[in-house]
């Protein structure tokens, strides 16, 4: 009740006559802080404050659309209980995606919050998130950031029937790979520590459900690539902070 009330009154904080970005800024940010506390069934002021979020104009200062889009993930729970605004969101953080790294990075973990919580909703975007986690070089996201993307990712295609998680999985792990492999061949002195993270973000929350007597549909490919793991542990030997992440993969 009282993040309920304290969400109203800065939302009309908001509402008052020329305030100023600072202030505006500063009310968002406690709605940011309360927003994972509202209940789900809220109908007053929420739709509200998403409508405005998702119309903010273009020149509005990058401080209010960085907290609007941490907002976002914040009310990921009550976005799943109202599915039918799931695909502005989403479209409004892809977009924030391609921003500059604070808003790509916000955009990023707002992303995983909302797979997290809409992972039954989120399977209709499967093809959309693989083509993300496939662009991720493009984007400015902070490493921290592109790994809780591909948790969020990792968990949906968990969710996917079982036949066809390994080719999805497959994919995930062909882009970290293709990367590591690229600067062992090349000789490169670049760390593949970033990518190596990102494949055991991927190992560590793909999860898929299965029954007695299956066989689980990530094993494939992990066996796969067990053989470029081996050839990094090699490769890499004298690099004992690269070599931690990778047994830490393992």
């Amino acid at each position: 009740v009282r993040s309920k009330k304290c969400f109203e009154h800065m939302f009309g904080v908001l509402q008052s006559p020329n305030v100023t970005w600072e202030a505006t800024e500063a009310a968002l940010f406690i709605m940011e802080c309360v927003a994972r506390n509202l209940d789900e069934k809220e109908e007053k002021t929420v739709p509200k404050v998403l409508e405005a979020i998702l119309n903010l104009p273009e020149n509005c200062h990058v401080t209010i659309r960085l907290t609007s889009v941490n907002i976002l993930g914040q009310l990921c729970d009550w976005i799943s209980a109202h599915p039918a605004t799931l695909e502005a969101v989403l479209n409004f953080l892809l977009a924030a995606l391609q921003k500059k790294a604070g808003l790509a990075s916000a955009a990023a973990q707002s992303l995983q919050l909302i797979c997290t919580s809409c992972h039954r909703e989120m399977i209709n975007h499967i093809s959309g998130l693989i083509e993300i986690a496939r662009c991720l070089e493009m984007f400015e996201v902070q490493p921290e950031a592109a790994i809780a993307l591909l948790k969020g990712i990792s968990i949906i295609v968990s969710r996917l029937p079982n036949d066809q998680i390994t080719d999805v999985m497959r994919q995930l792990c062909t882009f970290q790979t293709s990367h590591i492999c690229m600067l062992m061949d090349k000789r490169d002195a670049q760390s593949p520590g970033a990518w190596i993270d990102r494949l055991a973000a991927i190992y560590r929350y793909m999860n898929p459900r299965v029954g007695e007597n299956e066989e689980n549909p990530a094993v494939v490919v992990i066996i796969e690539n067990w053989t470029i793991l081996s050839k990094m542990l090699d490769h890499y030997k004298d690099m004992e902070k690269v070599i931690e992440r990778i047994v830490r993969c393992v």
